[in-house]
Parts: structure tokens; C-alpha cells; sequence
């Protein structure tokens, strides 16, 4: 016995009504995702701390010649890259490195993470 109704309540796609049909669907967006997060600590003379921070985030977002993206880009590995704080505090700030990587990109996400290591 099916019930007509699943668990979140919407109709089942086991009811008879769908029995013997083929039920396509497409996805919206397929992206292979690699997410790196890093903890800055604060540096003791804080011109430095908030120097320091800016800049990786500006050298990450960058698009010029010789940047992570480009090279990423340049070897068929990464669509794009995003950095951003998510975590600010007295004592260090949550930096967050978003790589969206190719197909070949999953097949070297060691050669991708050793651009930030």
C-alpha cells in the first residue's frame, strides 16, 4: 500500500496516478563547489591585522594577470573564485575562499588547494 502523501506532504510519486510513468526532471544548476575557511588571527599591531585581511581578499577576487582565478582558470580548473569575511571578532576573522571547480577541476582539487597552501 502507498500512501498518497509522503513525509513533507506533498503528493507521492509512488501513488497509482504515477505508476508506470517516467518523471524527468533538470536540474537548475550543477556546480562543484570547494570551500576553504581560514582563521586570521589578530597581529599585534592592528593596521597590520586589517591590512593583511583586505588584501587576501582582494588578491583572491582579483581577475588580473597571474591571479589564483586566472591560473585556475587558465588550466581548465575553476569557473570562479569569491572570497569574503564571514566571521569578524576582536581576535581574528573568519576569511571563506569559495572555488567553483570544473569537472577536470575535481579531478586535481590537490593541485587547486596547494594554490592556497
Amino acid at each position: 500500500m502507498t500512501l498518497p502523501f509522503n513525509a513533507t506532504g506533498m503528493p507521492s510519486a509512488f501513488d497509482a496516478e504515477n505508476l508506470g510513468k517516467f518523471i524527468w526532471y533538470k536540474p537548475i544548476k550543477n556546480e562543484n563547489t570547494l570551500s576553504l575557511v581560514f582563521h586570521i588571527p589578530r597581529q599585534s599591531d592592528s593596521d597590520y591585522y586589517k591590512d593583511y585581511t583586505d588584501f587576501m581578499i582582494y588578491y583572491v577576487n582579483s581577475r588580473e594577470a597571474g591571479s589564483y582565478f586566472e591560473s585556475l582558470r587558465l588550466a581548465g580548473w575553476s569557473t570562479s573564485i569569491t572570497a569574503r569575511v564571514i566571521r569578524k571578532s576582536s581576535d581574528f576573522d573568519l576569511v571563506v575562499y569559495t572555488v567553483k571547480v570544473t569537472d577536470r577541476g575535481l579531478l586535481n582539487v590537490r593541485s587547486i588547494l596547494n594554490y592556497f597552501y
